[in-house]
């Protein structure tokens, strides 16, 4: 693990509280629940107003809201959509593929878009452009990766349902963690990691670049990540991890091709 305790920061932003970022956009949450965007070859100007959370996918920018609804800009045309029947949402996903899920007030989640390996969970394989509520145990907190989403259930278990690993369930499927989950990230390579309230990580999913820190090439039960502190956030990447560390420190793990991990070399 390669451990860095001065990332660079932002230029330009210096009262931020979230970011979000895909692709080809990057979004920033301000103090005053502005969210501002940015592509590539284009200033940066602001998209919401009164966010709450900020959520950035590979084709458009989502937000919730204080009042608990979900707004979506498209990054072609910037056509703009309030999801319908969405009033009370108090999480939103991160997203790393083509859909999007939300954990309403009572526990419900919904989810919609791309629905190739059943990742909306539903139980069956029709896409869906509004946000659909299907059976599953209460949630927490939940992620949208790659063909993937995963929740971390009230009842410290770990829920994933849509194509993990060389696996595929379109219904939520529970796994025993070595640890009550308390937040869950779904990666870009069909893998998934789970975070303890005191910051353990363990893994399990696809590992075709050392991303879950193993040498074998899928995980199929939850692997701990020996980092070198607890963990306070992760992020998985398509061949690489990232965490932040309680010492303040980020620890970076996974393929270097292009210099993700923060340095030179392999």
């Amino acid at each position: 693990l390669q451990v860095w305790d001065e990332p660079e920061p932002l230029v330009g932003m210096s009262d931020a509280v979230e970011v979000s970022a895909s692709y080809t956009l990057t979004c920033v949450r301000d103090m005053d629940d502005g969210v501002f965007c940015g592509k590539p070859n284009e200033p940066w100007s602001q998209w919401f107003v009164n966010a709450a959370q900020i959520s950035v996918g590979n084709f458009d920018a989502c937000t919730r809201r204080n009042n608990g609804t979900v707004e979506c800009e498209v990054q072609k045309d910037g056509a703009r959509t309030v999801m319908p029947n969405l009033i009370d949402a108090v999480h939103l996903s991160a997203r790393s593929g083509v859909h999007r899920c939300a954990i309403r007030a009572t526990g419900e989640r919904v989810c919609w878009g791309e629905n190739t390996y059943g990742q909306l969970g539903t139980g069956i394989t029709m896409e869906h452009t509004a946000p659909l509520i299907a059976d599953a145990p209460p949630l927490k907190h939940i992620a949208a990766g790659l063909h993937v989403t995963v929740g971390a259930g009230v009842d410290g278990k770990m829920y994933w349902w849509g194509n993990l690993g060389q696996k595929v369930q379109p219904k939520p499927l529970a796994v025993v963690m070595p640890f009550a989950v308390d937040r869950v990230v779904a990666g870009a390579g069909r893998n998934l990691c789970a975070l303890s309230a005191s910051g353990q990580v363990a893994c399990i999913g696809m590992n075709a670049d050392g991303q879950l820190a193993s040498e074998n090439k899928e995980i199929e039960k939850p692997l701990y990540i020996p980092l070198p502190a607890s963990a306070v956030q992760l992020s998985l990447g398509l061949g690489h991890a990232c965490a932040i560390l309680k010492t303040g420190g980020v620890a970076c793990w996974g393929s270097n091709t292009a210099g993700q991990l923060g340095y030179e070399g392999p």
